[in-house]
């Protein structure tokens, strides 16, 4: 009862207007998050939505969200289409302390002929943000990512790099 879930407007918006949520909205107190405005959460810890590029087949849009504690700030961004129609990535990216980046594909073979679903493979983010100034942690890893496998190629490659492979139960001191 009254457990507080935070959302964009327009996710409330469909939510409040699909009778099929009802019963669970009854016991929830939605709250707007609004890109760009930081809302506390607690003494000592914001969070701001920022808007990113993925498919809107709700048209309720996506977003990561930068986490702000009293030391660190964290970027947590599990879904994204493509670092390309993103120009402000690498900036956002090196404005935080860590950030936990969508890597749900290695390679673009990974289902077996199928393409996979639109976004970033693993070694373009680890090219392009590897560098920043940033704690890099992969999270939002498909089953058939071989990132998954400590005794592959790919597993070796990304922790040479310096990026991590975030897990369950990983914690983030901010």
């Amino acid at each position: 009862e009254g457990l507080r879930v935070f959302a964009a407007s327009d996710l409330n918006n469909l939510l409040l207007a699909t009778p099929l949520w009802s019963p669970l909205l009854e016991r929830l107190q939605l709250t707007p998050l609004i890109p760009g405005q930081a809302l506390d959460l607690a003494e000592g810890l914001q969070i701001t939505a920022v808007p990113v590029p993925h498919r809107d087949e709700w048209g309720v849009g996506t977003a990561a969200f930068v986490i702000q504690g009293p030391n660190r700030r964290l970027l947590y961004l599990p879904d994204i289409d493509n670092w390309d129609d993103w120009p402000n990535a690498a900036k956002i990216l090196a404005s935080v302390d860590v950030a936990l980046v969508d890597a749900s594909f290695y390679s673009a073979d990974e289902l077996g002929g199928r393409p996979p679903a639109a976004h970033p493979l693993v070694p373009d983010t680890i090219e392009r943000f590897a560098r920043l100034p940033t704690q890099l942690a992969l999270t939002h890893i498909n089953h058939t990512n071989p990132i998954l496998d400590e005794d592959s190629a790919a597993w070796t490659a990304v922790l040479a790099s310096g990026v991590q492979i975030a897990y369950t139960g990983q914690q983030f001191f901010l």
